[in-house]
């Protein structure tokens, strides 16, 4: 029994190595995408505190998106629905997933959502959660790549505003 569970952990060991599939590769392209993910964080604050233009925030909607919202006029509807500047001292985000197409070693489609995991407060007193969904690759389809949308909700309740949308 011993041998045939060291044969099949040995087998695995080489398809994995000898696939042509880098375990290497699809970390590190995790690292990459987790630190654009904070980028793309930083600017929503950022933006929303009216502390960088709305034009660099809506430059990283994806095509498909652009094309059928006036993402810049979302953005500054956006400014107007949060009561006060967003306090950026402890914000904690995660993913809450993603999808992942690797094709001989190579990653062709990389999507990840994500979302504040506590409550934003503004200078005002009011608490927001933020979520956001994004395409980093797509081989196939690259007017897919970009943000898709943006969702502000006020914490505790149904108001909620969203930049971008459906493709």
């Amino acid at each position: 029994m011993k041998r045939i569970i060291a044969f099949i952990l040995t087998a695995a060991l080489c398809m994995t190595f000898f696939s042509g599939c880098s375990v290497y590769d699809s970390i590190r392209n995790r690292s990459e995408f987790s630190q654009k993910n904070k980028e793309i964080e930083n600017i929503i604050i950022d933006c929303i505190n009216g502390e960088r233009d709305p034009s660099e925030l809506s430059s990283l909607f994806c095509m498909r998106v652009s094309d059928k919202h006036d993402i810049e006029q979302e953005i500054l509807d956006a400014i107007e629905f949060v009561d006060g500047n967003f306090i950026a001292d402890d914000i904690r985000w995660s993913s809450s997933g993603g999808q992942e197409s690797v094709n001989d070693g190579k990653t062709d489609l990389y999507e990840s959502w994500i979302h504040t995991l506590d409550p934003i407060k503004t200078d005002t007193g009011k608490d927001y959660d933020i979520s956001f969904s994004m395409c980093h690759i797509d081989l196939e389809n690259e007017d897919l790549v970009g943000l898709y949308y943006i969702n502000i909700s006020l914490y505790d309740s149904d108001e909620s505003f969203k930049i971008g949308g459906a493709l």
